[in-house]
């Protein structure tokens, strides 16, 4: 999985030269872009193209300083020359988005399957009744599309949406809401564990209005596991996760209206959201199951030269 920050690229010709196929779980873009996240500055960034590491360094993007930027790029060559990408036998990736950028960067296909995230409906409780706000659970960070969410909300003042989660752009959310008289929307701060469960089951809908490229968000999975529709954006993995119309609604990135359109229908439709939340509660536990993501990881594993079965 993650093996970058606690090991180094050094681990994969030890494996490789003993003929031990390795097979890499993708949860970010680090084969892309040497902050991970395929963001500069707030904004989506593609510059890097999985090999030009030196414009994270022009651009400052590891936080704005030099130095740091520096050191993501190098590490990012470094992580390439060690066979970051040449000497991985397979790539699993959460996300058919994932796994075309990986082609992108020159990845053969064959080498990459697609296997998503999953979630155990068992230990979910679906919603027992009308929701009665929207919710977004997750980072409050610059690409997660939160001041297009504060915008719609100013444009269904009859709606509360609650914020809930911990990150750097916590204040100017703040200030943002009270600088535009936006006053039905809260910020309960990080949320997590059982509370964290009774307010998606009481939600009308949760929301996703992310303006970056998301992985497989598993905020979106708990949510429908939990009979609750989601409200997402139609970039990276996200449109994987929602059938829109079905079990939630997909709107473009960045497009205020339309996000307070889809939010409208469902806080005012309580009936609809009912069978929208169940429609995804069937496909979390027919399609997102722990069993059947255990038999996807088993088939990429007996594929591999010298595994055999178990």
């Amino acid at each position: 999985h993650i093996y970058h920050g606690k090991l180094t690229g050094a681990i994969l010709k030890p494996l490789s030269d003993r003929g031990i196929p390795i097979v890499q779980t993708l949860h970010d873009y680090k084969q892309l872009c040497p902050v991970y996240s395929c963001v500069r500055h707030g904004k989506v960034c593609e510059a890097c193209q999985g090999k030009h590491y030196w414009k994270a360094l022009a651009y400052r993007c590891n936080r704005g300083s030099v130095a740091r930027s520096a050191v993501s790029c190098v590490e990012s060559y470094v992580a390439r020359m060690l066979g970051a990408v040449d000497k991985i036998d397979h790539f699993i990736c959460v996300s058919h988005f994932m796994a075309g950028k990986m082609r992108d960067i020159g990845v053969a296909a064959g080498n990459i399957t697609t296997v998503h995230n999953f979630v155990d409906c068992e230990r979910l409780q679906p919603a027992s009744e009308t929701g009665r706000y929207v919710l977004y659970f997750g980072r409050l960070d610059a690409t997660k599309g939160l001041f297009t969410l504060l915008d719609a909300m100013r444009m269904n003042p009859d709606l509360t949406c609650i914020v809930a989660g911990s990150g750097p752009e916590r204040e100017a959310l703040g200030r943002y809401a009270a600088e535009h008289n936006i006053r039905n929307v809260e910020f309960p701060g990080f949320v997590s564990g059982a509370a964290l469960a009774e307010l998606v089951s009481a939600a009308a809908c949760t929301v996703l209005p992310s303006e970056g490229f998301e992985n497989c968000p598993m905020s979106v999975l708990e949510s429908l596991a939990h009979a609750c529709p989601v409200v997402g954006t139609r970039i990276g993995g996200i449109p994987e996760l929602i059938s829109d119309g079905d079990d939630g609604y997909i709107v473009e990135p960045g497009a205020t209206e339309a996000l307070a359109e889809a939010l409208r229908k469902l806080a005012g439709n309580p009936e609809q959201a009912r069978r929208m939340g169940q429609a995804g509660r069937a496909k979390m536990a027919r399609d997102f199951s722990p069993q059947r993501h255990y038999a996807q990881i088993r088939a990429v594993y007996e594929k591999l030269p010298g595994v055999t079965a178990w």
